[in-house]
This record gives structure tokens, C-alpha cells and sequence, in this order.
């Protein structure tokens, strides 16, 4: 299954969380549940049909409605079938996506332009509405084969709910188009005042039944109660089919009968003039984009309100398969509907069974053709569409007042105006370059520097006698320290040149200054010409610039800026920042105290002196191993002179400088003590001689003299005390 999913978020094809209906008892009571079940989806689903045909042929295109309802019965029939056999929930309900029947609808205007006029123009247009199921599909099926079900998480909130904005616009204005004449005008408004008042009527009752009192059977209850009311009324008042036709009242107009199949589908795209291909091309893309987002958020609201785990590549695959069968017949693109599934789910038990007999109440509304579906009204139609549309603006609009941040609700209203005053496609463009735009302006007011300190809260790892700790302690604001993290561009560098001048101008003592870059995944030309700039500061201030722990990729990309690290500039750079802190203390101590014997390491060697008699003297070069790590732990060792560092080797061959000790210190005490093997390495870093003092050794000192064993063991223990003193204080600064 899938180990991660899309964002839920809210569509005006989600439901509440509704809870599985209970199975009757017996197999008789589950078979009348299951088949009432079937039998009101699938009734819902014809309406939608109905709605998916009026968004795609409106206007100027509503001559060719009945193709489109062909078309959407057909997707339903095939997409259906397909999913509700193969989906990985096994109660899915699918049908023609009122999202990319928006996209369509844009799609359509821009191709009857260029299509050639008369009666082949519908069959061309079926063509392409074929097209588009086909290469949505083919999307779909690629999507899911190379595991990119989770594309969804790389489109910014914000331009989703602009797009769902946008189509919830397009749905809106269809709906209205539907029972208004074209070209429209307020004289036809008015004119046509009774049906628009139904409309919205029903359309407001759909919200509310969805949205306020979240009944499950709301929508099939005022589906056929408005059907019913009004040929009640027709009836009543003695109003003939064909006067409700010519009044514009009845969906399907006057001299309709035919079949709603038109077999050629894909094929009639032979007799597709190439200008006209090539004209949709924006279009198809805008389309495949909106599908792919608005299903996918859909098989999340789908896990959430069915609480079942979806694997989305799996889907994907199901999905893009039946798309490009459904194009081959002539069917439109489709996918799940959570409304559809989640009603379903309300209904009757979880099983197949139900989508299978929606699916075939579809069937049979195709094989009776236009005089079979005569009996819908316009109304009703156009308030399935309005509510569908409306919803998607309450969730994205009125609801994004709550959801969004200032900037996040601006771009989805700026790509809601563009879609309102130029289009989807349009709108699409705005999208992305609203992302990028939000993108920059938010990923530049996070600060790229993560820690700033100076050197007397952060000094290296060299174990250093307590008067040089406390002279570098005294001098700490001499070297100030700036980690890095995250990726370093023209919108940030700004404001971190901003800040380094500061610290390099405004604090007289600063001597140093240290960008730790460990964290820093990459930079632009920006970054380097903001430290070309520092180090001409930093020239003027006499202040040395060290980049500590940047990536090999990251510093070549600085020189490509123009940023020049030689020996002897105010640039230098080292492999981290330990180093760096070492390299700036050094500089320090021997510029501005010279060493000198210090009287606390004196001290120290005198209360381990009466140990001495019984040790070994030991001498090592430079570059040996004192103590190897992983090995028993029987000795310790007193050093009287020389360097060494302590390493961490790690498992994939990589060492990590723990800690650089100098004269008048132990090494090896706390396994010693413990009895455990040695946790890291000790190797010299100049010659070195000491004294060895074993187990054996320590033991008969305690015997012969307690009294010196015991100022050697308190010796000890004040050094461990004041390695644990130092680690507190450098984990406390690290953790603010």
C-alpha cells in the first residue's frame, strides 16, 4: 500500500465522514439494500451526465448537447465499470469528472473556432473530447507506472485552491448558461426569470442538503423531488412535452429521438484539420493538469470519508486504463466520485455489487437514447451544475478566509480574476508564476543563519589549561560565529550581507568571523557576490573570513561567482568548524599571549606525580596510535608532553575529531574505570612521551600508599568534572 498520501482537502465532490450502513439481516434484505443502493446512485449519475454534456456544449454549443450526454454516459459506463471492477476500494463510484468537463468546456470554444461549421462540427468535437479522455489516461497510467502518486504534494496549496477556484467559476457560469439563451442578456434573464429562480432554488437546496445538514440521501431526495414537482405541475396545468420543450424547460429539445451513442470516437480525429489539433494543445495540457490534481485530491477525500487506505500508483494505473478505453469509444475523462462512493457507502454494505448496478442503469439510459431522457428538466440540470460550482467556490474562497494566510488567500484570488477575465488557461500560467513569486518572497524572510555566537560560548575541541580558557574566554567576542542552513539565494543573501556588515562594523572586537555552512545544501551567484562584498569589509576592518563545513559542490559553485579562497587572504576556508575555531583561538592565544607554563597544569601533573613509580615511561612519533578504538581498556596514560586527537571512526569509514589534547592530561580513565572497550581512537600529532599505568599498577599503589592513590583518583575525577563541565556548556550552546 501506499506509505503516504495527497493533503486531504475539501472539493465540492467530498462528503462528511459518514459511517458504513449496518448489513440487513439475511441475504435477502442485503440484496434489496444493495440493489435500492445501485439504483439511486446510478440515477444520480445520469443527472450528472446530464450536467457534465451542459458544462461542455453550452452556448453557443448547446446544439450539440445530446453528443455530450452520449459522451458521459459512455464514460460512465465504461470508467464505471472499470473501477468499480478493479478500484482498490471496492465500493468506488465513478463518473464524468465535473473538473476536467470545465476544462473541457474551455477546450471546446477554442476548437469550434478553427473546426469547420455544419453538421460534422459536433462529430469533430466528440472527437476531441475523445482525445482528451485519451491522453488524460495515458498521463493517468504513466503517473502511476513510475510511482508519482504523490505529485500532488509538490503543487503549492494556494494555486490547487486557485485552480479548484477557477473550475468552480467555469461550472457556475455553465450552470446559468444552461437555462439562459445565447447570446444572453438581462432582457433573457428576465424573460426566463422562472427557471433561473428554480435553478438557484435547487442549487441552494443541494449545497445546504451537502454542506449544512449533511443528510446522505439529501441529493437523490431533491433530485427526484424536483424531477417529480415539476412534470406534477406540467400535468396539473395541462402543459404538453412539446410546449415545456419550446419553453426551454426540457433539457433535450424539440425533434430529438435518436441514439446517444456515436460509435467513431478517436477515429473521427482522421478528419480533424492539424491547425485545429494544434490549437487545443494549450488547452488538452490545462485539462490534464486540473484532472490529475482534482483526482488526486479526491482519492484522499476518498480515504478519509471511507477510512480505507488507497494505493494511489495502483489507482492511478486503474484510473488511466479506463480513461483511454472510455476515449476509444467516444466517452469523456472520468474518475472517482467521493460523493458518489461516500453515498454509496451510506446506503448499502461495502461491495461491487452496487457500482455494478449504477453502471447498469447507465447502460440502459444509453441504449434508450435522447426520447427516453426527454423527461429532465432544464432546471434541474443547471442546479446540479450551479451547486457543483458554488461548492467549489464556498470551499476555496469563503472557506480560504480561515484556511489561508494573507498571501496564500491573494494568489487564490488573483488566479480565481484571471480565470473569471481570461480563462483557465491563462489562469493556469498565473498559477505557477504566483507559486514561484509566493515562493520567493516566503523562502526569503526565513533566516538562513540558524545559530549566531561568538567565542565564548563555542571554542573548539582542543583541551585547553583553565588560564587559557579563561583568557579566550575574556576575548570571545573576537571571533564570531554564524551557522548556516538551508539554500543560500538572491533572496536571502541580501539580508545575510546585511547582517555580516553589522557584526564586522559594529563590534569593535570582532577578529574573526566564521560561516559554518554544514548545513547549507547550495547557493547562487548571489551568495558569492554578498561575500565577495563582506571581504571587501572585511579588508577594511582587518577581520578574517573563514568558511567552515561547506560541501565541495557548494564551494565550487562560489568560485564560479567569482569568489577567490587562497592562502593568505581574508577568505580562508576548512573542513569544519572545530578546525576553524581551533585555527582562531591559536591566533589569539599566541598573538596576544604568548605560552607560557600555566600553574593549574602544574598543579594537575603534581597530584599524579605519586603515581609515576609505579608507571611505565612511554615515547611516540607523530602520526602513531596511541590507543585504538574497539580495544580492551587495561591502561592508563598520563601525558607530560605533546598532542594528540581523539577520533570517532564511523561505520562507513569517515572519522570525526572529538577532541585535541595537549601536555598535562589523562587519556583513557573513563573505560578504564568502566571496564569497557575503548569508544574512540588516540592518535599523535606530534612526539609524545608519558608514563603507562596499568590495572595491576594502580592496584598496588593503592595498597602501598592509600593516601596517594587517593589524591590521584581526586585528581582525576576534578579533570573528568570540568571535560563534563565544558560538554554541558558547548551542548547548551548548541542547543540554543
Amino acid at each position: 500500500m501506499s506509505a503516504s498520501h495527497p493533503p486531504t482537502v475539501p472539493s465540492a465532490n467530498t462528503l462528511s465522514v459518514q459511517p458504513a450502513v449496518r448489513p440487513p439481516a439475511g441475504w435477502a434484505g442485503a440484496a434489496v439494500s444493495t440493489g435500492m443502493a445501485g439504483i439511486t446512485v446510478g440515477a444520480v449519475m445520469v443527472v450528472r451526465a446530464f450536467s457534465a454534456s451542459a458544462v461542455i456544449f453550452a452556448g453557443a454549443l448547446a446544439s450539440n448537447f445530446e453528443i455530450g450526454l452520449g459522451a458521459a454516459l459512455i464514460s460512465q459506463v465504461v470508467i464505471g465499470g472499470l473501477l468499480a471492477t478493479f478500484s482498490a476500494y471496492r465500493g468506488t463510484i465513478a463518473t464524468a469528472s465535473p473538473e476536467t468537463s470545465a476544462a473541457l468546456a474551455v477546450m471546446m470554444v477554442a476548437a469550434s473556432a478553427v473546426l469547420p461549421s455544419g453538421p460534422e462540427l459536433g462529430g469533430l468535437l466528440l472527437a476531441c473530447c475523445a482525445l482528451a479522455a485519451g491522453v488524460f489516461g495515458a498521463v493517468l497510467w504513466m503517473m502511476g507506472r513510475m510511482g508519482w502518486g504523490n505529485f500532488i504534494r509538490f503543487v503549492p496549496y494556494p494555486v490547487i485552491g486557485g485552480f479548484l477556484a477557477g473550475v468552480g467559476w467555469v461550472l457556475t457560469k455553465s450552470g446559468a448558461l444552461i437555462v439562459l439563451p445565447h447570446p444572453w442578456s438581462w432582457e433573457a434573464v428576465r424573460a426566463h426569470a422562472g427557471t433561473c429562480a428554480l435553478a438557484v432554488m435547487l442549487a441552494a437546496a443541494l449545497v445546504a442538503a451537502q454542506r449544512v445538514y449533511k443528510k446522505r440521501m439529501g441529493v437523490p431526495v431533491l433530485l427526484i423531488a424536483a424531477v417529480g414537482l415539476f412534470h406534477g405541475w406540467a400535468f396539473m396545468y395541462g402543459h404538453s412535452e412539446a410546449a415545456l420543450r419550446e419553453a426551454g424547460l426540457l433539457i433535450i429539445g424539440q425533434g430529438s429521438g435518436g441514439s446517444l451513442w456515436h460509435h467513431e470516437g478517436l477515429f473521427a480525429l482522421f478528419h480533424v484539420p492539424p491547425d485545429a489539433m494544434w490549437s487545443i494543445l494549450p488547452q488538452l495540457g490545462t485539462l490534464v493538469l486540473v484532472g490529475v490534481v482534482a483526482l488526486l485530491l479526491t482519492l484522499s477525500g476518498v480515504e478519509v470519508s471511507t477510512r480505507t487506505e488507497i494505493d494511489l500508483n495502483r489507482e492511478l494505473q486503474v484510473t488511466g486504463s479506463a480513461n483511454i478505453l472510455a476515449g476509444l469509444g467516444g466517452g469523456l475523462p472520468g474518475f472517482v466520485s467521493a460523493t458518489s462512493t461516500t453515498l454509496a457507502r451510506a446506503l448499502a454494505p461495502v461491495t461491487r455489487t452496487v457500482g455494478w448496478i449504477a453502471t447498469a442503469v447507465c447502460v440502459v439510459a444509453l441504449a434508450g437514447g435522447s426520447s427516453v431522457l426527454s423527461w429532465m428538466p432544464s432546471f434541474v440540470v443547471s442546479g446540479v451544475t450551479l451547486a457543483t460550482g458554488l461548492g467549489y467556490l464556498l470551499d476555496w474562497v469563503v472557506g480560504g478566509w480561515k484556511r489561508f494566510a494573507p498571501l496564500d488567500l491573494a494568489l487564490v484570488l488573483i488566479v480565481l480574476a484571471v480565470t473569471v477575465v481570461f480563462g483557465l488557461l491563462p489562469a493556469v500560467a498565473a498559477g505557477i508564476a504566483g507559486a514561484v513569486v509566493l515562493f520567493i518572497v516566503s523562502f526569503s524572510l526565513v533566516d538562513v543563519v540558524t545559530m549566531q555566537t561568538d567565542g565564548s560560548n563555542l571554542r573548539s575541541s582542543v583541551e585547553r589549561s583553565p588560564s587559557d580558557r579563561a583568557w579566550l574566554g575574556e576575548q570571545g567576542k573576537a571571533i564570531q560565529v554564524l551557522r548556516l542552513h538551508g539554500f543560500v539565494f538572491f533572496g536571502t543573501a541580501t539580508q545575510l550581507l546585511a547582517r555580516l556588515r553589522h557584526i564586522a562594523v559594529d563590534i569593535p572586537e570582532v577578529r574573526f568571523l566564521i560561516l559554518d555552512g554544514r548545513r547549507v545544501s547550495g547557493v547562487d551567484a548571489s551568495a558569492a557576490y554578498a561575500l565577495m562584498r563582506l571581504s571587501q569589509i572585511a579588508v577594511e576592518r582587518r577581520v578574517s573570513i573563514l568558511l567552515t563545513g561547506f560541501s565541495t559542490g557548494v564551494l565550487k559553485r562560489l568560485e564560479r561567482g567569482g569568489l577567490r579562497l587562497t592562502e593568505g587572504s581574508q577568505l580562508r576556508r576548512f573542513d569544519d568548524l572545530d578546525r576553524g575555531l581551533e585555527w582562531c583561538e591559536e591566533r589569539l592565544l599566541v598573538r596576544e599571549r604568548p605560552p607560557s607554563a600555566d600553574a593549574a597544569s602544574l598543579s594537575f601533573m603534581d597530584g599524579l606525580r605519586p603515581a609515576l613509580a609505579f608507571a611505565e615511561p612511554f615515547k611516540m612519533g607523530a602520526g602513531e596510535v596511541l590507543v585504538k578504538q574497539g580495544e580492551r581498556s587495561d591502561e592508563i596514560y598520563l601525558v607530560e608532553d605533546g598532542l594528540l586527537t581523539i577520533r570517532l571512526e564511523m561505520k562507513n569509514g569517515q572519522t570525526i575529531r572529538l577532541r585535541t589534547l595537549r601536555a598535562g592530561t589523562v587519556i583513557g580513565e573513563m573505560a578504564f574505570y568502566l571496564g569497557t572497550l575503548r569508544s574512540a581512537a588516540v592518535i599523535t600529532e606530534s612526539p609524545v612521551h608519558g608514563y603507562k599505568l596499568t590495572r595491576e599498577s594502580l592496584d598496588r599503589l593503592a595498597v602501598q600508599y592509600p593516601a596517594a592513590a587517593a589524591r590521584f583518583h581526586e585528581t582525576l575525577a576534578r579533570q573528568l568534572a570540568e571535560r563534563l563541565s565544558e560538554a554541558n556548556r558547548l551542548m547548551e550552546t548548541a542547543i540554543l
